[in-house]
């Protein structure tokens, strides 16, 4: 007998930096930063930004603030794993809710979004036969974006996740949603 195991989405945030230029003691806002140093070799470290739990099984807007972010250009990747043995649908993706990924400065202007079906998102990697109970992402998509979500040093800024049309399908899966940056400034 297999037994499924329900889990929620998470809400990462990720980026590349350089230490000595930012310190993850100065974020101010919901969730929490973590700084990884990404190679002995270069001065370069991952910050995480984890911002919990969304749904994309239904129509709901949930809003993030955020403050003194690191100084990097960010690019919405959404990661889904969990149930495995799941078909692919939609053109390499498991679930297909509407997202619209908003971006606003302290004063409520709209810096940076996106929206879509997430079958407009860029597959970057997607399982079509994963081994049982396996942990390894099923499916890696990129936004769409025509710019990057670049924040400056000290602003605050809030994240709006607007799911217009959900999917069920998505109660399967775990996904995380991270703003990833190769590199800082």
């Amino acid at each position: 007998m297999r037994t499924l195991v329900a889990v929620m989405p998470v809400v990462l945030l990720v980026a590349c930096g350089r230490p000595d230029r930012y310190d993850p003691r100065e974020y101010k806002g919901d969730g929490t930063l973590e700084a990884n140093r990404l190679s002995d070799a270069f001065d370069w470290v991952i910050y995480t930004l984890d911002l919990g739990v969304v749904d994309l099984s239904r129509p709901a807007v949930r809003e993030f603030s955020m403050g003194s972010l690191p100084p990097a250009s960010f690019s919405p990747v959404l990661v889904a794993s969990g149930k495995a043995g799941a078909p692919v649908v939609n053109d390499g993706v498991w679930f297909d809710p509407s997202i619209r990924l908003r971006f606003r400065d302290a004063g409520g202007k709209v810096v940076c979004q996106t929206a879509g079906h997430l079958r407009t998102w860029h597959v970057l990697s997607a399982t079509t036969n994963p081994a049982p109970d396996t942990k390894a992402p099923l499916m890696v998509v990129r936004a769409p974006l025509s710019r990057h979500f670049t924040p400056e040093k000290r602003h605050r800024y809030k994240l709006e996740i607007d799911v217009s049309e959900g999917d069920t399908r998505a109660r399967d899966y775990s996904v995380k949603l991270l703003l990833e940056s190769s590199s800082g400034k």
